[in-house]
């Protein structure tokens, strides 16, 4: 099955700005989903009682186990492009992956992630870090227009 946003990090680590991309998907229409990756999903963590707060359980699939580099490879293959929310990268490698199978990405303008995913807007948009309302018109804009995000894949 399909899914329009895929983040795959530590969801525990506040560092990695999930609640900043979980806070973006409460502003998105809700046919807008999102897969979130992470093979140490607490019950009671982050991202549960966030899902609960703003009621959007329907619209987050929960990955919560370690994934083999052939099942990663597959998670990816099925969004239409991936969010990388850190607030600091010191390399980058969810986008690097993302962008290696061929998803345009979506990240925080922080770290190494400008240098990953590029300043040009090609393969991908950046945002300022901790605004939830950017990441979701970034995400709006990526999604928009299923060619160009395509090409943005390609890029």
């Amino acid at each position: 099955t399909q899914t329009d946003l895929l983040f795959v990090g530590r969801t525990e680590d506040r560092k990695k700005g999930l609640g900043t991309l979980l806070e973006a998907l409460a502003l998105l229409p809700e046919h807008v989903t999102l897969k979130i990756v992470d093979g140490r999903i607490p019950d009671d963590g982050l991202v549960m009682r966030f899902l609960r707060r703003h009621r959007i359980e329907g619209r987050v699939k929960l990955v919560r186990r370690m994934l083999t580099t052939q099942e990663l490879v597959e998670q990816y293959s099925t969004a239409r492009a991936a969010v990388v929310p850190s607030f600091f990268e010191g390399f980058g490698f969810p986008a690097s992956e993302a962008m290696a199978c061929g998803l345009p990405v979506i990240a925080n303008a922080a770290g190494a992630l400008p240098e990953v995913v590029g300043t040009d807007g090609s393969a991908g948009r950046l945002v300022p870090p901790r605004d939830a309302r950017a990441m979701a018109d970034a995400i709006l804009d990526v999604l928009a227009d299923p060619a160009r995000t395509q090409r943005m894949g390609r890029a």
